[in-house]
């Protein structure tokens, strides 16, 4: 599958799934079950390019390095700030 493909079919994947966890959120009022799923899904994103489409190193590391930072935040909130909402 070329990158141009793979993006609008990883686009369509990750807009479904967002709608469900909206209407999870809307169901259970917690926001930060949406905001697990976008973690999740910048991290699904960034892994992809990372071992399939992006052969240079440098790159790589950028990715990565945002993918950690994306990784820390959705396992902060995931812990932190579920139990908080109401």
């Amino acid at each position: 599958m070329d990158p141009l493909t793979a993006l609008w079919v990883w686009y369509v994947v990750m807009a479904s799934v967002m709608l469900v966890l909206w209407l999870v959120d809307r169901w259970t009022r917690n926001a930060s079950i949406a905001d697990v799923g976008w973690c999740i899904g910048l991290v699904s994103a960034v892994a992809l390019v990372c071992l399939e489409y992006d052969r240079r190193s440098e790159r790589k590391i950028y990715f990565m390095m945002a993918a950690l930072y994306v990784l820390r935040l959705g396992l902060y909130i995931l812990l932190n700030r579920r139990d908080r909402q109401g």
